[in-house]
């Protein structure tokens, strides 16, 4: 089995616009910059096109993006999987769906609250989220200065969107 990291992250907003946003960035990063995109979980065989922010548009609801440099990251992410090339970078993919609950239990492990001079601990929390979006992204399986970037890119504009 070929594996990556996966990242999840839980947003309400316009994920949609985010993740295009997001592969806009990318290509002005990567000028081949070929993805194939599904309404459904993806399958072999998907057609890898050159992303075109003019034209390009995510489904609306549920969908997955795969993300390759060029043809030949796409070669090589059939042969290896989540591998970084000898430029440091590697294939990612995108998996978005609606949250299958409005009420979910999550872990909080950081401070939300703007408050000081108090200890914190982690503490188990109820998300009330009627109309969250879960968001996958899996990257290659190594702390690379490239997936941080990816990630912190992808967080960064769902933070706003």
């Amino acid at each position: 089995m070929i594996t990556g990291d996966d990242n999840v992250f839980l947003c309400y907003g316009d994920v949609r616009g985010a993740i295009e946003s997001f592969l806009t960035a990318l290509a002005d990063r990567w000028c081949c910059m070929k993805v194939a995109i599904s309404a459904e979980a993806a399958s072999d065989g998907e057609e890898f096109l050159p992303w075109d922010p003019a034209a390009s548009r995510l489904p609306s609801d549920a969908f997955t993006v795969l993300v390759a440099r060029d043809e030949r990251m796409i070669a090589e992410w059939d042969e290896s999987g989540y591998v970084l090339d000898e430029s440091g970078e590697g294939p990612l993919a995108i998996y978005c769906s609606p949250a299958a609950h409005a009420l979910i239990k999550v872990q909080i492990l950081q401070e939300p609250l703007s408050r000081s001079g108090y200890s914190f601990e982690p503490y188990e929390a109820t998300l009330a989220g009627a109309g969250c979006f879960v968001i996958s992204m899996v990257t290659p399986p190594q702390e690379t200065e490239f997936s941080r970037s990816m990630l912190d890119k992808m967080a960064n504009l769902l933070a706003v969107s």
